[in-house]
């Protein structure tokens, strides 16, 4: 009778063991996957730079008349760029509009910080003209 109970005990110590080593395994396997996941989203965003800077070369090409005309285009609109950026970086808590009733006929001025004073005149009907301002 003793003999049995030792076999079922290994038996459900055996189990036990299996059935951490499965728990365990799982885990791992998960990681693995992630793993592969998370490379080939790299392998995708390398893939997609590259074929990125394909296109703009041979848009640079097909744009320019000759190979020196490819840096002036690119200093132009990295030049775009980087004034885009400028007016990106005014927020709403940077603009202070005040209510002004125009009256035709009179000068007045938009002043904007960092970019500068645009004068106009306000014509009949509330339309707004001058050098830089058209509306």
């Amino acid at each position: 009778m003793q003999t049995i109970f030792e076999r079922e005990f290994r038996r459900e110590k055996n189990l036990e063991i299996m059935k951490k080593l499965a728990n365990d395994a799982k885990p791992t396997a998960a990681k693995e996957k992630q793993k592969n996941i998370e490379k080939m989203q790299l392998e995708k965003e390398i893939a997609a730079k590259q074929r990125l800077t394909e296109i703009e070369e041979k848009f640079f090409v097909h744009v320019s008349k000759d190979g020196e005309d490819i840096e002036v285009i690119k200093a132009r609109g990295e030049m775009s760029k980087a004034n885009a950026d400028e007016s990106n970086a005014l927020t709403k808590s940077d603009v202070k509009i005040q209510l002004v009733n125009l009256e035709p006929n009179k000068n007045y001025t938009f002043k904007i910080d960092k970019v500068g004073d645009f004068p106009f005149v306000c014509e009949a009907g509330g339309i707004i003209a001058g050098e830089n301002v058209n509306g």
